[in-house]
């Protein structure tokens, strides 16, 4: 029973965190660490308001899809270890 109890715990921490990441980064907090990643955008620095909001999309998408996935495999991995507790 107290097994039980600490993988549901787990499970309702990991949720959490999940919850504050995906608002993190709705709310545009993100890393900007892979800037070079332009994607079909031109080379030149000449970008106008409508490419840097595609750009900044697509970078919003590729997180929440990382995330979706990161969070995804740790609960896996919660469920399916018989010897995590």
């Amino acid at each position: 029973m107290e097994e039980n109890e600490k993988k549901l715990r787990l499970t309702a921490q990991l949720a959490s965190e999940e919850h504050d990441e995906h608002r993190e980064i709705e709310a545009g907090n993100l890393d900007d660490e892979d800037d070079n990643d332009d994607g079909s955008l031109d080379s030149d620095d000449s970008y106008n308001e409508n490419e840097l909001a595609v750009k900044a999309e697509r970078k919003k998408e590729r997180a929440l899809i990382t995330l979706g996935r990161k969070y995804a495999s740790i609960k896996k991995a919660v469920d399916e270890d018989k010897m995590l507790f």
